[in-house]
C-alpha cells in the first residue's frame, strides 16, 4: 500500500468512526515504514477508529476479526496460508450475519477472483486484469443509491465471463472510476471486491455507502407484535414479480401455457393451484410465487379470471435477499428458452394468448350454468326468491332446485332487475370475488347469496 492510500484510508477511517462505531479495519501487509505511519495519522495510539494492521505472514500478528461491522483486507492476504486457516472462516462468520467484507485488489489489478469465488460461492470469473473491467452481481442496486451506477457499453465484455443473470457496471465519480465487483449472500453479507484502489473520491463514497448499508443490516428489530398471514383479493397485473425471468414449466413438469389452459378450459380449478404468497415492500405488492403470478397474468390478459385470491405474508429480510432480484423490470417478466414477456398489458406482453383463449366454452353456454349455480339452492319458498314467479309444485318435486333459473331467459332476467351479469366470470359459472373473504372458485348457495351487495340483486328481490 502507497503512502497516498494509507493517507487516503486514514480519512476514510476517520469519518467511518465517527458515524459508525462498529467499523473496523483488517489491512494487510502495509508497506510503508513506521514514520510514513506516523505522519499520515495511522499509528495505532493516535489513530481514532480500531485497524488492524498486521502482516499475515506473522501467525503471532492475526487477531480476530469482528464478528459485525464492515472489514477492508487486500486481497493478496488470500494467497496467504495462514490467512486462509484463521481468518477466512472468521470472513464467511462475518458475511453469514450479515457483515461487510471489502476486499482491496493488490496493485490495483484482480489477483484472486477465482479463489475468492471457491470461498465465498460468488460467480467471478475474470479472464483478465485490465483495472477498469470487472462484473457485478444483479444485487448491485441493492447496494448503492440510484445514480451512483452507470452501464458501460456492452460491445467489448471479453475480459470477463458473465453468468447469465448477472450484469455488468461502473460506478463513476467525475473522470475516475473504481471497479467494483459484489456478491451478496443469502443471509444479506455482502463481499465487495474494488479494483483500481487509488483511493479516489469515489472509492471512499462507495466504501462509506456499504458500510453504511451493513450497519442498517446490523440494527437490531424493535420487538412487535407478530404478524399473520392475511388473505386480500387482488388483480394479478397488480401484482410485481421478484424476479426477472422463470422456467417455462413447473416441477410437476406441466408448462405454463398447459397450466393456463386447463384453468381456463375448468379442467383444473383454481382451488387445485397453491395460493400464491405476496409481501409488501416499501409501495409495492410482489409475489413470492413467480410462475403462478404469471400464469394467472396470462388469464387475466385473456379475460378469463379478475381478481383472485392471495395470501400477504410478513416481510423476510432473508427471504427477500434470496427471492428479490433488483436488476429486473418488476412488472413483467420473461420466460426463459421462448423469451416471451408476460407483462401487465396486452402491449407489454409477447406470449402468444390465442390458444389460451380457445380453450375457453363459448360464453352463450356459460350464462346458464352461471345463473344455475347462483341460485343454487334456492327454493320457491325462500326468502327472496322473485315475487309471483315461482315454479309449479310438480316442477319443485320433480326437478332440481338449481334448474329453476333455468326457465328464465336472460332478457326475462334483466327486465327483473338483475345487475350482477357482468360480475359472471366465464365459462366455468363462477362469480368474480367481488364479496369479500370469498374465494372467486367457490361454490355459491343461497347464504352466500344473502351477503351480495343490494345493488347487484334484481329490484323485485330486495326487502
Amino acid at each position: 500500500m502507497t503512502i497516498p492510500q494509507a493517507a487516503a484510508m486514514a480519512e476514510t477511517c476517520a469519518y467511518m468512526s465517527q458515524k459508525h462505531p462498529d467499523f473496523s479495519i483488517l489491512a494487510a501487509r502495509i508497506a510503508v515504514d513506521d514514520w510514513a505511519l506516523e505522519g499520515y495519522g495511522l499509528s495505532q495510539p493516535n489513530f481514532p477508529c480500531p485497524v488492524e494492521i498486521c502482516d499475515f505472514c506473522n501467525p503471532v500478528a492475526v487477531k480476530a476479526i469482528p464478528s459485525s461491522g464492515t472489514v477492508l483486507v487486500s486481497d493478496d492476504a488470500f494467497n496467504d496460508e495462514v490467512f486462509l486457516e484463521r481468518v477466512v472462516p472468521q470472513l464467511g462468520a462475518l458475511l453469514d450475519k450479515g457483515g461487510t467484507a471489502v476486499v482491496l485488489a493488490y496493485h490495483g489489478v484482480f489477483h484472486v477472483p477465482e479463489r475468492l469465488g471457491g470461498i465465498f460461492g460468488c460467480n467471478w470469473k475474470f479472464k483478465g486484469t485490465i483495472k477498469h473491467e470487472f462484473v457485478a452481481t444483479h444485487h448491485l442496486q441493492n447496494h448503492f443509491s440510484p445514480g451512483q451506477c452507470q452501464r458501460p457499453n456492452f460491445h467489448s465484455p471479453n475480459l470477463l465471463a458473465v453468468p447469465e443473470g448477472e450484469a455488468m457496471y461502473l460506478p463513476t465519480t467525475g473522470e475516475n472510476h473504481t471497479p467494483l465487483a459484489i456478491h451478496c449472500t443469502e443471509q444479506g453479507g455482502r463481499l465487495a471486491y474494488f479494483g483500481s484502489v487509488n483511493f479516489e473520491t469515489d472509492f471512499v463514497s462507495l466504501l462509506k455507502e456499504l458500510c453504511c448499508l451493513s450497519r442498517k443490516s446490523l440494527k437490531p428489530c424493535q420487538p412487535g407484535p407478530p404478524c399473520q398471514p392475511e388473505a386480500k383479493f387482488l388483480l394479478p397485473c397488480d401484482i410485481l414479480f421478484t424476479q426477472g425471468s422463470i422456467k417455462s414449466e413447473f416441477r410437476d413438469g406441466r408448462s405454463l401455457l398447459k397450466t393456463a389452459c386447463q384453468l381456463a378450459a375448468s379442467d383444473l380449478q383454481k382451488r387445485d393451484v397453491p395460493v400464491i404468497q405476496v409481501v409488501k415492500h416499501e409501495a409495492g405488492i410482489y409475489s413470492l410465487d413467480n410462475g403462478r403470478l404469471a400464469v394467472f397474468r396470462l388469464l387475466q390478459l385473456a379475460q378469463v379470471v379478475g381478481e383472485i385470491k392471495v395470501l400477504m405474508v410478513p416481510f423476510d429480510q432473508n427471504l427477500w435477499h434470496k427471492k428479490f432480484d433488483s436488476g429486473s423490470n418488476h412488472t413483467q417478466i420473461r420466460v426463459r428458452g421462448s423469451d416471451y414477456i408476460i407483462g401487465n398489458s396486452l402491449q407489454s406482453t409477447t406470449f402468444p394468448l390465442a390458444q389460451l383463449r380457445k380453450a375457453q366454452p363459448s360464453a352463450q353456454s356459460a350464462y346458464p350454468a352461471c345463473a344455475a349455480l347462483l341460485l343454487e339452492d334456492v327454493d320457491s319458498n325462500d326468502e327472496g326468491y322473485p315475487a309471483g314467479v315461482a315454479p309449479s309444485a310438480p316442477m319443485r318435486a320433480g326437478r332440481p332446485r338449481r334448474r329453476h333459473i333455468l326457465q328464465y331467459s336472460r332478457a326475462e332476467l334483466r327486465r327483473m332487475g338483475w345487475r350482477g351479469e357482468q360480475y359472471l366470470s366465464h365459462s366455468q359459472g363462477r362469480m368474480a370475488p367481488f364479496i369479500e373473504g370469498m374465494d372467486s372458485d367457490s361454490d355459491f348457495s343461497y347464504d352466500d347469496l344473502r351477503t351480495m351487495p343490494e345493488n347487484l340483486l334484481p329490484t323485485s328481490w330486495k326487502g
